[in-house]
């Protein structure tokens, strides 16, 4: 629309309808503005270091309490088949040469 077709129609516009107006617009301008800064504030250089930052230290101590565990996990395994190993393989022995 052209400029003095705007300020035609402007015109002709009640006074609460122009007031109206301008309250939503200026609504809707801080909604934006806020919203805006929210934005701006996420995707900060500093920001965006902090989360990878967190992401990597979680991923790190979960890697290394999984780690953690399957280790103690092999090492009762160990144990296990050792004494496994020394309570019934002997049997096994004593039990092969008789008939």
């Amino acid at each position: 629309m052209h400029v003095s077709r705007l300020g035609a129609i402007m015109a002709r516009m009640p006074k609460y309808e122009k007031i109206r107006n301008r309250r939503l617009f200026q609504q809707s301008d801080l909604k934006q503005r806020r919203s805006s800064k929210v934005f701006a504030v996420i995707n900060s250089g500093i920001f965006i270091w902090f989360l990878s930052a967190v992401a990597i230290t979680l991923g790190g101590s979960i890697f290394s309490e999984r780690q953690k565990c399957v280790a103690d996990a092999r090492q009762l395994i160990d144990r296990f088949d050792a004494l496994d190993e020394e309570l019934f393989f002997p049997r096994s022995l004593c039990l092969k040469h008789h008939p």
